[in-house]
């Protein structure tokens, strides 16, 4: 008699082979509607189908494999970090998957299914995970560390950068400059990441703090997450096409901030075409630091985020976790118990060509 597989059940569920896995290694599930679970468990009850209980990871050999979650390679920020990662992973005898989510969050839990099927030693987040729950609950057999912005609510590793403190640090910058009219020019911020905000509010802060909160404008698109997916180079088409717009609306801008380096360059390559002169008519700023950055015409001033050396931590933090003794509960080995990492890097303000004194003289537009 033929056995029954995950594809029978997802077949008779009416739903995908993924959602199968998930919903049957994970009881308490968050991420799908009660209909949903009901017909999966139901479907696999009629079939006779159980799914054999992972081994302790105690009894695991193990692969010498850790797998990477980025949700992009085109922004540099992302290659260079996993570059770092790989780089530490490779002196300590471990080899990477790199799993490239295209922001796309059933893509980000379908690739955290096979790293589990494949059961890799350790997992590595670029970015905020879209299911912390999920998340979390894989962090119980496998180590899993989460390389981005700071979030306490998310009960894993994480090794964050104050990007709160990145945004207060470019307002103070443009102020000791003297400019009264600043520009802020970011990706939506309804979706992705808590960065967009974190740095805002930072800006938003200082200004306020000096007595300067009527001198910033906000600048946003509304664009859907299928846009940011598709669109390889969409930071730096919204750099570029907000600038022209605020140029038009806000002829009195001094100096503009772009919420990464590639908003940023957006942001001087319009400049550039309307012939204004960076920074002797408009400074610009970025965030990240990218390789790129120092190497423009003009040097772009930027933060830093110590991508090498939070990389490297990452894979220590790993390793550290597979070495250390795990603790037991109801007689399954888990490292949940064990302490819980809250790194945060202090962002450092690298200046450059790209941002100068106010100048007095009008602009011609």
């Amino acid at each position: 008699m033929k056995r029954t597989t995950s594809k029978d059940v997802a077949k008779l569920a009416g739903v995908s082979q993924s959602t199968v896995s998930l919903i049957l290694n994970n009881k308490d599930n968050v991420s799908f509607s009660a209909d949903t679970v009901k017909r999966v468990t139901d479907a696999a009850r009629d079939l006779n189908y159980s799914i054999q209980a992972p081994l302790p990871r105690t009894d695991r050999p193990r692969t010498k494999v850790i797998g990477i979650l980025t949700p992009t390679m085109v922004n540099p920020y992302y290659p260079l970090l996993t570059q770092a990662i790989e780089q530490q992973a490779a002196a300590n005898g471990y080899r990477t998957y790199i799993c490239n989510t295209h922001r796309n969050h059933e893509t980000e839990k379908q690739y955290l299914q096979l790293l589990t099927e494949q059961n890799v030693d350790g997992i590595i987040y670029t970015f905020t995970p879209w299911y912390p729950t999920l998340v979390e609950r894989i962090a119980q057999e496998i180590p899993l560390v989460v390389v981005g912005e700071r979030d306490d609510s998310l009960n894993v590793d994480t090794i964050g950068l104050n990007s709160y403190k990145a945004g207060s640090l470019i307002a103070e910058h443009l102020l000791e400059l003297g400019h009264q009219k600043i520009a802020y020019i970011s990706t939506p911020f309804g979706n992705m990441t808590l960065t967009r905000n974190q740095r805002l509010e930072g800006i938003r802060s200082h200004l306020c703090n000096n007595k300067k909160d009527d001198c910033l404008i906000i600048s946003s698109p509304d664009i859907d997450d299928e846009y940011e997916r598709s669109s390889g180079i969409y930071e730096t088409e919204i750099g570029y096409n907000l600038a022209l717009d605020l140029l038009e609306k806000e002829p009195d801008v001094t100096a503009m901030i772009g919420v990464n380096d590639m908003t940023a360059y957006g942001i001087i390559t319009a400049l550039k075409q309307r012939g204004v002169k960076v920074p002797q008519d408009i400074s610009v700023c970025g965030f990240d630091n990218i390789f790129l950055s120092s190497i423009s015409t003009p040097g772009l001033t930027t933060v830093d985020h110590s991508l090498s050396h939070r990389g490297k931590v990452a894979i220590d933090i790993l390793l550290e976790k597979l070495d250390a003794p795990k603790q037991t509960r109801f007689g399954i080995d888990s490292f949940s118990e064990l302490n819980v990492y809250r790194i945060e890097y202090e962002p450092v303000l690298v200046k450059r060509a790209s941002t100068g004194e106010v100048n007095t003289v009008k602009r011609l537009l």
